[in-house]
């Protein structure tokens, strides 16, 4: 598959088609419109007025602008050959509608039977897919600032990795939200790869990068986060780090080995093994309580000599640190 570059020298020279050979599909629309569930009455009058005023408009001065496709890779596929080349090449006769569903709505509405349209490059669906989520950065109906995000959420959950490599920067800009909301997005799913060890964090920082997008590019993965829209997963997530959650209790599992293996050298393998596990059993025997009592510090002000004793430095977390 091809990827698309959203750019007016990266489209094909408008073409016209017949309207029957345009395919639509609910993932590549962004707002409410056409096939897509409408959220109440007030959604459904509006969009019908737009409709009505395209179909109009179109009526009195036809199609002034084109509607963006993308060749499909399945239907209808045959092979020709090019003049000049030596092989053939696919041919589509079906293509994805990912941008101009108002316009192909009103279309209909007439009975048109061609339709104006610009092949972008690529072929397939998931390259109409792609195409479908740059396209959103230059709609002409107003679009919220929740359909953007949920739009944002959903192109980095795309099979293809495009908006998943992108900078930063670069997706927010593509995609129309700020990139605080997209550096949110990405430690979500970046913090969760770190719970299931799909992440070395001992690593240098480009190697955890190399992890995380193999964790992310994942065929379960992606499904995972696909099917949820972000403001549902956002929400889980925020019920996932509430107090004793399982995510307080990895984070108390890190800071204890930190604890220990934060002076490189000085306690064996064997002897934090033995510590954890004695630990465990003695909290199961005799509770919380019974730890904090046997082993909890008593510090004073003015003392120095602890960490000569044998006591270790807090981690930084028990300061309320960030690590």
């Amino acid at each position: 598959m091809g990827f698309v570059i959203h750019t007016p020298e990266a489209r094909a020279a408008i073409k016209e088609l017949p309207i029957t050979a345009l395919k639509t599909d609910q993932k590549l629309q962004m707002r409410n419109v056409g096939m897509q569930k409408v959220r109440d009455d007030n959604d459904a009058k509006r969009y019908q007025a737009h409709i009505k005023d395209l179909a109009r408009s179109i009526g009195r001065e036809g199609q002034l602008t084109p509607i963006r496709v993308v060749a499909d890779d399945k239907e209808g596929l045959t092979y020709a050959l090019a003049e000049g080349a030596d092989n053939s090449h696919p041919l589509a006769t079906r293509f994805w509608l990912v941008d101009g569903h108002h316009r192909f709505a009103a279309l209909q509405q007439i009975g048109a039977e061609t339709v104006k349209v610009t092949v972008l490059e690529g072929m397939g669906f998931d390259a109409a897919l792609v195409a479908s989520k740059l396209s959103n950065s230059d709609v002409v109906q107003g679009v919220s600032r929740h359909e953007r995000i949920e739009n944002a959420w959903s192109a980095l959950n795309l099979p293809s990795d495009y908006f998943r490599s992108l900078p930063v920067k670069e997706a927010a800009k593509l995609l129309g939200i700020g990139e605080a909301t997209i550096k949110r997005m990405r430690q979500s799913i970046r913090e969760e790869a770190i719970q299931r060890d799909a992440i070395d964090t001992t690593l240098p920082r480009p190697e955890q990068d190399k992890q995380f997008m193999r964790y992310w590019s994942r065929k379960d993965v992606i499904h995972q986060y696909s099917v949820l829209t972000w403001a549902v997963h956002s929400k889980g997530r925020r019920k996932f780090n509430e107090p004793s959650s399982d995510a307080k209790v990895f984070q108390i599992k890190r800071a204890l080995v930190q604890l220990v293996l934060g002076d490189d050298g000085r306690y064996s393998n064997e002897e934090v093994r033995r510590a954890l596990s004695e630990l465990g059993i003695e909290a199961k025997e005799h509770g919380v309580s019974h730890l904090d009592k046997k082993y909890k510090p008593h510090v004073t002000q003015g003392d120095s000599e602890d960490e000569e004793d044998g006591a270790l430095p807090l981690p930084s977390m028990a300061r309320g640190e960030d690590f």
